[in-house]
């Protein structure tokens, strides 16, 4: 019940802060806007933002799924 969202562009990766015990988290958009540069030469290799869900447990974490929004 402890969800984050790690976001990632290419190479650049941004997590959400950890949402303790909330199975439904609405984050502030001060924790959660992240910027990636994106350059047009670039734009061929750029494919999609991931969006990769899970939940933090005491030793480990579980992937709960993912979404690929293409660019």
């Amino acid at each position: 019940m402890d969800r984050f969202v790690v976001v990632s562009v290419l190479n650049n990766r941004h997590q959400t802060p950890v949402a303790k015990r909330n199975v439904n988290p609405t984050y502030n958009p001060k924790d959660a806007t992240f910027d990636f540069p994106i350059y047009s030469s670039l734009a061929e290799k750029l494919g999609v933002i991931e969006l990769v869900i899970w939940d933090k447990d005491m030793l480990k974490k579980d992937y709960l799924g993912e979404a690929a929004i293409p660019l």
